[in-house]
């Protein structure tokens, strides 16, 4: 199969080979020139791999478009050609004119593919047993590459929202939502977790705001899994329930799922990237995750969203995403190459933060007994701590005080919209010794 312009006016390339193109006909197919971005994308992932036995290649241009889509590429190896596939390990490199070498690199790719494909398919097996957590093998082909999370929650509510649509996200969380629907002209709910001992995922809660008389339906529920601050996690049978007050509201899941390989509780934290005691999700459901919490690398911009749900809800939603990521072209191709070995980085960065949160907890649950003023609340994992102050003044006034007068940075549960004072919440990754001198600090202001 040719793509692209195949008469070539110029070095006689077209007459010189036209008896071979005319004794081959039965087994060749011309396409032309192929002017969609859509439909080009279609092209290269159908393609096993891409073979180009140039004598000359001076922009390696379609290796790399191929590469972006998920498919091999062999080449021979001639200079600015081969840079792709010698830098990224996708696909193998053959003697110019040396038409064996060739032939025998494009069987080793097509009987081993599975060695030279990057990018998608290396975070596809990261949710696999190589990732802290135990979790399904994703298909690639569900996945969408963004720059962050911030910008898959961009996309997702291009996709799911109209101007003055409502998505429903959890309080307390993180304060961002505001802004990233604000930006797409989305309004924002909330849902409380509910605090007893602890958060927890109330679905009784969610389907009180689903089925809430007088107001247009949801168009999505957010979860933040773990919670960030809270840790609260889900479990399986909340996951199943929300799955099912989604489906019948007519709204998608969001599950965002960057804090889940630092799950430190008694139970796992379920996902959403994978199937329900039925089989597929019933409603559409979006699993978010990035190199910047899970992999521990911030500075490097790559996030992702694995699609489920009904099959032809979801080719759709991943249709129209595919538009939505083609028309903004975020994702960097430096981090797309390079993101099977910052996977393997991001392994070893991330045991060591679990290794300091578990330190840092294990200080922290000596430090505060269950007798003491303040109180520790459990929680399932995270970055984050949330520790209950006696009431006996403000969280703001005790912020600022522990700032000021004891140099130390803590956040106020208000913060995170908090149900009521007093909380505070605190970091688990500083240094051990730090860490244990800004816990005794904080407890001599409030009371031990």
């Amino acid at each position: 199969v040719f793509a692209g312009q195949h008469q070539i006016p110029y070095e006689s390339y077209w007459p010189r080979h036209r008896p071979l193109v005319d004794r081959y006909r039965d087994q060749l197919v011309f396409l032309g020139i192929v002017r969609s971005a859509q439909e080009m994308a279609d092209f290269y992932a159908a393609c096993d791999l891409l073979a180009l036995p140039s004598d000359t290649e001076c922009f390696a241009l379609v290796q790399v478009e191929a590469m972006l889509c998920g498919t091999p590429v062999v080449m021979t190896d001639v200079p600015g050609g081969r840079m792709p596939v010698a830098t990224t390990g996708m696909g193998r490199l053959a003697p110019r004119g040396d038409w064996q070498a060739i032939g025998d690199a494009i069987v080793e790719v097509l009987d081993h593919r599975e060695r030279y494909v990057k990018a998608r398919e290396a975070i596809a097996a990261h949710w696999l047993g190589g990732a802290p957590v135990a979790r399904p093998r994703a298909d690639a082909d569900r996945l969408i590459l963004t720059a962050s999370t911030s910008e898959a929650y961009a996309f997702l509510f291009k996709l799911l929202c109209g101007p003055g649509d409502t998505i429903l996200v959890p309080a307390p969380s993180y304060p961002l939502f505001d802004y990233l629907a604000a930006l797409e002209g989305v309004a924002v709910a909330t849902y409380p977790l509910a605090l007893e001992e602890r958060f927890r995922v109330d679905p009784d809660a969610i389907a009180a705001r689903l089925r809430r008389p007088g107001s247009r339906p949801p168009r999505a529920v957010v979860l933040v899994n773990p919670n960030n601050p809270t840790g609260t996690g889900l479990a399986t049978p909340e996951r199943e329930a929300i799955d099912r007050l989604c489906a019948d509201a007519g709204a998608a899941l969001v599950s965002d799922e960057v804090f889940l390989d630092y799950g430190w509780g008694a139970a796992p934290v379920a996902t959403t990237a994978g199937p329900v005691a039925d089989g597929a999700p019933a409603a559409l459901t979006f699993t978010l995750g990035g190199l910047s919490k899970g992999s521990a690398l911030p500075q490097m911009k790559l996030g992702w969203m694995l699609a489920d749900g009904p099959g032809a809800a979801c080719a759709e939603a991943l249709e129209r995403l595919e538009l939505i990521a083609d028309s903004y072209l975020s994702v960097g191709t430096p981090v797309q190459l390079a993101a099977p070995r910052l996977l393997e980085l991001g392994d070893a960065l991330g045991r060591r933060v679990r290794e300091r949160i578990r330190t840092n907890l294990d200080q922290l649950g000596k430090a505060i007994p269950p007798d003491a003023a303040c109180r520790l609340l459990p929680a399932d994992g995270g970055w984050t701590a949330v520790i209950q102050v006696p009431a006996v003044r403000s969280e703001e006034d005790l912020v600022l005080e522990l700032l000021r007068d004891g140099d130390l940075l803590v956040h106020p549960g208000y913060f995170f919209d908090f149900p009521r004072e007093a909380f505070v919440v605190i970091s688990l990754l500083p240094e051990p010794a730090p860490f244990a001198e800004g816990i005794d600090r904080l407890l001599e202001r409030t009371g031990r």
